[in-house]
């Protein structure tokens, strides 16, 4: 379902779009992430933000800018097309580890797996001034000049212009598993499933339909906003709930509403030998992960819900050495090495 201005045909869905994973929203185009890797996209393609590189598979996320697009890839690499005058597509030098993209009119961050962001292209409004000491970052969202992160708590922060309201997070906003930014509007989805906009509103971009609910994901583009629907999924359990940094351990999610397909991330790094056994169960493997707490991902619900414990002798500050720092973080937030 889309809403909002349609200038470019941006909320005209293709006809028989199925296998429908994640939306994206740009300035006027929007993108669809197939379940078999694979994206759609339409709406403006005036700097080739439409042109889907050819082969391009094994996408897990897409995420659309004023006139660019970016793909993740299941391997943490990224791939960007569409305007690059400002630098939004010239993905940095020796980025490993990605775990999400984001992308704003002229502007790109990356968040990788430490919960740490970075990011490139136009800051005349700060939009990429990452603020100092954020940490514990799930989602990372861009706007037209705003950025916003998600924190494993399920508060919000955001920062860039305001010139419309669009990071003023609302009081006693809880509960949020997902953050999107418009143009200069900005969309929470919190975990019962409903919607939250705040920012500018001249083309109804935050006029939520009345009695909307069951939500699985929120899009934001300039001026327009698409949710996507879908049985409210949710996290009971991971057993075990600990295991090695190096990654290995088998994991049961229980849960509802699993699919067939389910996307399975710890920490935002995708999970191995991922079989979805019924509705309610999922087996995996988890990845290799920085110790400490690690946020559980089946497609868009997420929950804290394991623990990568350090081992002797780890890059726990990951500088290049095993030194000082190391011995101090396994004393002081982990206990004894294991």
């Amino acid at each position: 379902m889309g809403w909002g201005d349609n200038g470019y045909g941006q909320i005209n869905m293709p006809a028989n779009l199925t296998g429908v994973t994640q939306v994206a929203c740009g300035n006027y185009h929007t993108y669809a992430l197939k379940s078999d890797g694979t994206l759609v996209g339409w709406g403006d393609n005036l700097y080739g933000q439409t042109d889907t590189p050819t082969n391009l598979t094994g996408v897990t996320q897409v995420a659309c800018g004023g006139y660019h697009t970016y793909a993740l890839k299941s391997d943490g690499t990224l791939v960007g097309w569409g305007r690059n005058y400002e630098g939004q597509t010239n993905t940095p030098e020796n980025l490993t580890g990605v775990t999400r993209v984001a992308c704003g009119y002229y502007h790109t961050y990356a968040l990788k797996s430490d919960g740490t962001l970075v990011g490139w292209g136009r800051n005349g409004y700060g939009q990429t001034n990452t603020p100092a000491n954020l940490t514990g970052v799930t989602q990372v969202a861009c706007g037209g000049y705003h950025t916003y992160a998600l924190k494993s708590d399920g508060t919000l922060l955001g920062w860039g212009n305001n010139e419309y309201g669009q990071t003023n997070t609302p009081a006693n906003l809880t509960g949020v598993t997902q953050v999107a930014c418009g143009g200069l509007h900005t969309y929470s989805l919190k975990s019962d499933g409903t919607l939250l906009g705040w920012g500018s509103n001249s083309f109804g971009q935050t006029n939520t339909p009345a009695n909307l609910t069951g939500v699985a994901q929120v899009a934001c583009g300039d001026r327009h906003t698409y949710a996507l629907k879908g049985p409210p999924i949710f996290i009971a359990s991971v057993k075990p709930i600990s295991g090695p940094s190096s990654g290995g351990t088998a994991i049961t999610i229980t849960g509802t509403n699993f699919a067939q397909g389910a996307v399975v991330k710890i920490d935002g790094v995708l999970a191995t030998d991922v079989v979805v056994v019924s509705s309610t169960k999922i087996t995996a493997v988890t990845p290799a992960g920085f110790p400490g707490e690690a946020v559980v991902s089946v497609d868009w619900a997420i929950e804290t819900a394991f623990y990568y414990r350090p081992e002797c002798g780890s890059d726990l500050d990951q500088n290049g050495s095993v030194d000082s720092g190391d011995i101090a973080i396994l004393l002081l937030d982990f206990g004894p090495c294991q």
